[in-house]
Parts: C-alpha cells; structure tokens; sequence
C-alpha cells in the first residue's frame, strides 16, 4: 500500500486495477496491517484557535466530536520498535486528489498535522524521507491549495540503530491553516503495520484500508492466523487484531467530482490464512503460539512464518488460479461471486467491514464456480510411432473431474489421471480417445494417435562351403555358418535355400 493513496476516491492504483478487471484480470490486493487504529470526525470543529507556537493563528480540531469537551490534541502510544521499524501518521480530508484526477481543483483546505511531546528516541521524518522541524514539537507545515489532501508524519526508529526505541506516548495536533474552509470530514490513521500502536483516546476505531484495495474491481484480502481456522480446529476462523477494517465511503468519481450518493463498498471481501512457513520470509514467533494437532497444523520451527494480510492474499489468489485452470471461461465476477458465496462467515450479520464475507473455502469455492465444460484432458504418448510387439507409455490428466472413460483402442473407467502402457497387436493408426466429467456431467475429451509400423522379418544367413576334396557333397554340408542376423527378401532366402540343398 501508500501512504499518499486516497481514502474517499480512487486514484491512479485504483483506476489500473478496474481497467484490467474490465480486460478479464481478477486482481487481489492485501487490505492492510492498521486493524481500525483510526479517528474519523464527520462534522469537524476547527473553532479553537492557537495563539501559542507552533500553530499560532491555526483553528484546532477538536477531537471529542460530541462537543462535550475541547480536546485538541488525540493522545497515542507506539511501542517499541526494532532498527527499520516505524509508524505513519496520516490525515485525510474529503477533499478531491489531483493525482488521477488532474482537473479536480485538489484541496481546498491547509491542514497542518504536528506531533508533541515526543520524549522517546524515535527520529520524526516528514513525507517523503524529508526531516522537519525537531525538538518536542514536529509539524508538517500546511499543504499548497490545489494539491492532494493528505499530511503524513514518519515515527521510526533508523534501520542503522544500534537496538530498539523505548515506547512513547505523544500527542496529534491537527489545525487548519490559511483563513481556508474547514473540511466536511476529517480522519486520522495511524499506520504501524501491526506493530501494536494504540490511539489512547477519542479514537472511533474505524477504517483504516485505504487506496487500491478498495478499488470495485479488486477483491480486497484480510488475514487468520492459519491455527485459528477450522481445519486447526477453531471455527469459524479468527481475524487477526491487525487486519485492516473497511467501511470508508466512496465521494468522488474517478475524475475528482463529488459524488450525488456516497458509493459504499464491500472492503474487505475475504479472509485467508497467514502465519505459515516458508522459507525466506518471516520470522520464529514463540511455539506455544502454535498447535500440535491435527498434524497437518503442526509448525515447522525450521522455516521462518510469513505473517500479515500480505501473506494471507497469495493463499485466495492461487484458489482462483484453479478456479480459472478448471474453466477458462471463468470471468473474474464469476471467479468472485463463487469465492465470496463459499466464504466461511466469520462474523454476524455477514458480510462484514472486519471479516467481509468471512475465511475462504478452497474446495467450496470450486464447487459453486459455474460448471459450463470442463477443460480437455491432457493425453500424452510416450512415444507416437512404434512397431508391432512393441511396447508405449500413455499418461492422462484433468482438472475439475471426477472421473475418465476410455475409448478407441482402449477401453473402461479411468481415474481423473494416471499413465498405462499399451501394446499395439496390428500395424495401422491406433486412435485413444479420453472423455472426463466433472461432478456435474460436463464433460471434454481429447484424442491422441499411435502410428504402428508392420514387424521386421528377422532371419538367419546360412553361408555354404566347399567340401573337401574326397567327400560327396550329396545329402550333406560340410559346414552350416552362422553369419549374422538381416532382413532380406523372401524370394532371396528362397534361393539361398536351394543353393544350400542342391
């Protein structure tokens, strides 16, 4: 994901995707690591002004939306994190990009987010790699009218540390800057990656996938952890506390215009596992985090874990991967409505803006995928010109079958795959014929053809010799050599043969 991606629009990521979909590209996109740590306010109250540094003469937002109190600042807590770790805060406002959209006008709005009281040892950077002011208080100056309405603010611990950060509690600060209009809405993210971040008070905990995971034509993908499913024995399966929350609406077209009527989206769509092994990416979280049965839920402490909806995505992709090698017909709606309509609800009512339609069933979801012909099997000759009494391998496989029948030169049920040697008896063209059908009756066949070439005729070359002087040759030989094997004609061993008896 970025950053700078909008949340209430689609931008250039967003656009890309539906234009592929529309080409008959299904296109799966990971929903994000913030879980809901997010404030969103739909009626902002910017009418405290600053007089103090480093706002002076900016109206603040107040964070308690009721009105109830002023509180202009929202308290946060990150904890510690690792050399190269490190947390974004980014606020968005109902404002159109330009990004994407280059006649929209952009922001209206200058909004100025600052952090205070940062006591810890965590390096503040602006967006992008763009040191600001330093000290206790760290802003990052309004932003330009006309531009894309977004603030960002790096909280990370350098990858060139020495160790960890200490845990830190600080402030956000958001003012609006310029005499400018305030917003319609206004929220703030904090995107820590999971990192286990807390928005100590005020927060609404609310939408934090934001950008081309949202986009109509991409099936946005949260993440289990796999031992907190049904087949490890947990059902229905648990969302991890990190994976990223939907529900932010649409409000302006892919040109930048305010929509009449908020578009509301399905985000996310699916659930799919996280926290399995491979073998490069991840890292060893403590055993008793796994179980032990059934064994094919056992951890395997040599690999790594790859954890995150990052992980959990190229799980629901390789499902509709199959799906589209059983029918190549499949359009990506179709390939769609059969992964959402087989998802394992996780959630009630379903769907949600946690769970979406809940955790993917691999094997329901071919099941419910449209059954229009399955694709031909695959028939392959070992070797496609023999002789007779010779001997060939022919193998066959399928996908989405239940079964084979044989026909031509051989014959009966076959399994959906296997290989079986074949011995043609008479010279000609011996034709296979393959016919499998999936579990609704369609069925595809395929054919494939074995020249076979008539046997050589193999004999003896019988070579005569004199006989001694002295001997009647009559009714005898003297010597009978064998001097090799050939193929000759019969009309030419005919006449050796008499040679010899005469």
């Amino acid at each position: 994901g970025y950053y700078d991606e909008p949340f209430f629009q689609d931008g250039i990521v967003a656009q890309a995707i539906d234009a592929v979909f529309a080409n008959g590209v299904a296109y799966f996109s990971a929903a994000g690591n913030d879980g809901s740590l997010a404030y969103d306010n739909l009626a902002p109250d910017f009418s405290s002004v600053s007089s103090t540094a480093p706002n002076s003469g900016e109206q603040l937002l107040n964070f308690d939306a009721s009105g109830a109190t002023t509180a202009t600042s929202l308290s946060v807590t990150i904890p510690a994190l690792v050399p190269g770790e490190f947390a974004a805060i980014v606020v968005a406002w109902d404002q159109p990009y330009v990004t994407g959209a280059a006649n929209s006008g952009g922001a209206t709005s200058q909004i100025d987010l600052c952090v205070t009281g940062v006591s810890g040892n965590d390096d503040v950077e602006g967006y992008i790699a763009n040191p600001v002011s330093s000290g206790a208080v760290t802003c990052s100056g309004p932003n330009a009218l006309g531009v894309d309405p977004y603030q960002i603010l790096i909280i990370g611990n350098p990858a060139n540390a020495t160790g960890n950060t200490t845990a830190e509690t600080f402030s956000i600060v958001v003012g609006l800057a310029g005499g400018t209009a305030a917003p319609g809405r206004i929220k703030v993210v904090v995107e820590d990656d999971g990192a286990g971040s807390t928005i100590n008070a005020f927060a609404t905990n609310s939408a934090t996938l934001q950008g081309h995971p949202g986009a109509a034509g991409a099936v946005a993908v949260g993440a289990a952890f796999y031992v907190n499913t049904p087949a490890c024995g947990t059902k229905p399966a648990v969302i991890e506390d990190y994976s990223a929350r939907g529900g932010d609406p649409i409000l302006f077209d892919a040109s930048g215009s305010r929509l009449a009527t908020p578009a509301l989206r399905q985000k996310p769509d699916l659930v799919g596992p996280d926290g399995v092994n491979d073998t490069f990416l991840g890292y060893q979280p403590p055993s008793d985090q796994f179980v032990t049965s059934p064994a094919g839920c056992a951890n395997n402490a040599s690999y790594p874990n790859f954890f995150g909806t990052s992980a959990a995505t190229p799980h629901v992709a390789s499902i509709a991967a199959l799906m589209r090698q059983a029918n190549p017909a499949l359009t990506p709606t179709q390939i769609y409505q059969a992964l959402r309509a087989s998802a394992l609800p996780m959630a009630t009512p379903s769907p949600s803006v946690d769970e979406g339609y809940g955790f993917v069933q691999a094997d329901a979801a071919l099941a419910a995928m449209p059954q229009v012909v399955p694709a031909a099997p695959i028939l392959t000759l070992a070797s496609s010109s023999i002789s007779v009494g010779s001997s060939t391998t022919i193998a066959w496989s399928s996908v989405n079958a239940t079964g084979c029948t044989a026909s031509g030169s051989w014959s009966g049920a076959l399994a959906a795959s296997g290989s079986q040697s074949v011995t043609p008896a008479a010279a000609g063209t011996d034709t296979y014929t393959l016919k499998c059908a999936n579990a609704t009756g369609a069925s595809a066949a395929t054919t494939a053809d074995l020249t076979v070439a008539a046997a050589a005729v193999t004999v003896a070359t019988v070579v005569t010799a004199a006989a001694p002087s002295g001997h009647s040759g009559g009714g005898g030989l003297d010597m009978l050599a064998l001097a090799g094997l050939a193929s000759i004609g019969i009309g030419r061993f005919f006449r050796m043969r008499r040679r010899v008896l005469i």
